[in-house]
């Protein structure tokens, strides 16, 4: 199933694999962008990473297993 014929499937039956498995957060790259903007907004200097992003829900979601039963359907 590849080339052309992908685009005619539903959207259930083409396999993404560019998708993280377990939706990690890289606190890395939003630290690079934060870099970039510094450059024009001084008061991006001042901004962590960490306090972007609310992980409270993948942590749940982790937690309960829902990462787990989704990609093992989909192997």
């Amino acid at each position: 199933m590849g080339g052309r014929n992908r685009a005619k499937q539903p959207a259930g039956m083409v396999r993404n694999t560019h998708l993280e498995p377990r939706l990690a957060i890289n606190p890395e790259a939003h630290q690079a962008i934060l870099d970039n903007v510094a450059q024009i907004d001084p008061r991006a200097k001042k901004v962590k990473p960490d306090d972007l992003v609310d992980r409270r829900y993948l942590d749940d979601m982790e937690k309960s297993g829902f990462f787990d039963k989704l990609w093992a359907e989909k192997r």
